[in-house]
């Protein structure tokens, strides 16, 4: 979960400029769950429970400070 989180979070990065004015958390959030509803196994249900829930926004702002500290 986290790789997924980091490889979204580098991409909305790389897509700042085409993205400006749009919420960063919400973007990858948006890009994430529709990867885990395509992807993952019925079996991964905690993982759609997780990314409905407000602190997978928590996670993602996370990622973004840790792999951007400088904004």
């Amino acid at each position: 979960m986290g790789a997924l989180l980091e490889a979204a979070v580098q991409a909305a990065q790389e897509l700042k400029p085409v993205l400006a004015g749009t919420a960063r958390a919400a973007f990858v959030l948006a890009v994430v769950q529709t990867l885990v509803r395509e992807f993952a196994p019925p079996s991964a249900q905690w993982l759609r429970l997780l990314l409905d829930s407000p602190f997978a926004a928590f996670l993602i702002e996370m990622a973004f400070k840790r792999l951007f500290p400088g904004g």
